[in-house]
């Protein structure tokens, strides 16, 4: 009993924000669950060390622990801390855009969810899995899979819920749903008061998408940044609040003309060192640095910037920023007098585009297309 409340405790103290008192707290979990071989206590505790590595921005240990947590929970048919090893594995493979293993991990958590008949965990197996589905271009499945959650669950929803939040974030704001877009974030507001500093700082990241597509630009670059300084601190910079963050604080930053804005954010993320900066989030800077070093005339920063950050996108399979970069790229071409250059980046683009029905960027292509017939 003592194992069990050093170690519920020790989770709470982390998602407050205290990993110093977490970290005392679980080496007491872990000591009785040694000694006495109590393998879910095991389980859960090396659970939570991981996070507690990934804090320290050690991913490699962070999935060293939380896999042997995983391990432990199957060999000794403990389903609880196996569902949540489950999910805290696949959470740290997607820091480091490893989705195709993610994605796998989380089809085998939602299986054991249903099982078991944990609907909690089931429901967060598919908030995650959507997450994975949205950032490789799967967004019809990502939504199939969405419809299995109700409107009651929303509206009580909770951390397992997050993912969810952020995957329908983007897809309806690539596709130019702000209503619904304005309607799920009514459903799930009660994460921005919580003390969970993972739920607050996501409901902060996506709020500010919301604010953005509607033109409040400067509140949106608030929102942002509150949510994706408060997400890194304690996740680190792979963490799904300070991705959504940075987009959204940057876009803003563009949106509003503040160059000096976009410089400071694209060079905070810069800066990390190369363990710490997920391969995603690094071609993003490039894809920002591009944009910025157009604006200020820097023309031969331009295009390595830009290709840098689309090789990257296409190794990893997100196929959305990929064509979103490539419409970026395209526009600077034509822009630069080179129509022809940009054709091959708006085909492939477009076909992405209209497959996700991404109905914007899909306009924004064929005003693309419209000028360069006119300036033929």
């Amino acid at each position: 009993d003592l194992a069990m409340l050093a170690l519920q405790l020790g989770r709470f103290h982390f998602f407050k924000g205290d990993p110093s008192r977490a970290k005392l707290r679980i080496e007491t979990a872990l000591d009785i669950a040694e000694s006495l071989w109590l393998p879910e206590i095991l389980s859960h505790a090396l659970n939570t060390k991981a996070l507690l590595a990934l804090n320290r921005k050690h991913v490699e240990e962070g999935l060293a622990l939380v896999g042997h947590a995983l391990k432990l929970a199957l060999e000794n048919d403990v389903p609880t801390a196996a569902l949540r090893a489950y999910n805290n594995m696949a959470d740290t493979l997607n820091q480091r855009d490893r989705y195709v293993e993610s994605g796998a991990l989380l089809r085998s958590q939602l299986a054991l969810a249903r099982k078991v008949g944990d609907r909690i965990w089931e429901r967060s197996a598919i908030s995650e899995l959507a997450f994975v589905l949205v950032q490789v271009g799967e967004w019809d499945e990502a939504s199939a899979l969405g419809s299995g959650v109700d409107e009651d669950e929303l509206r009580d929803a909770t951390s397992e819920l997050l993912s969810f939040l952020i995957a329908f974030t983007d897809m309806y704001l690539h596709r130019g749903q702000i209503s619904q877009l304005e309607h799920l974030l009514s459903d799930f507001q009660g994460l921005g008061t919580t003390s969970d500093l993972q739920n607050s700082s996501g409901y902060l990241a996506t709020r500010a998408a919301w604010l953005r597509a509607v033109g409040r630009h400067g509140e949106a670059l608030a929102d942002a940044e509150r949510g994706m300084l408060a997400a890194s601190e304690l996740f680190g910079a792979g963490a799904q609040a300070v991705r959504r963050g940075f987009e959204e604080a940057v876009e803003s930053a563009f949106a509003l003309g503040d160059l000096a804005k976009g410089e400071e954010l694209i060079a905070r993320v810069e800066r990390l060192s190369r363990g710490e900066q997920p391969p995603s989030m690094r071609a993003l800077a490039a894809a920002y640095r591009a944009r910025l070093s157009a604006a200020r005339g820097e023309e031969a920063q331009v295009e390595p910037a830009f290709l840098a950050a689309e090789e990257t996108f296409r190794q990893l399979g997100m196929q959305f920023k990929l064509a979103a970069t490539q419409i970026e790229h395209a526009e600077w071409l034509q822009s630069a007098g080179r129509a022809a250059d940009a054709d091959l980046l708006v085909a492939e683009s477009r076909t992405t585009f209209a497959r996700l029905g991404a109905a914007p960027w899909l306009a924004r292509s064929d005003r693309l297309v419209a000028e360069a017939v006119i300036a033929s």
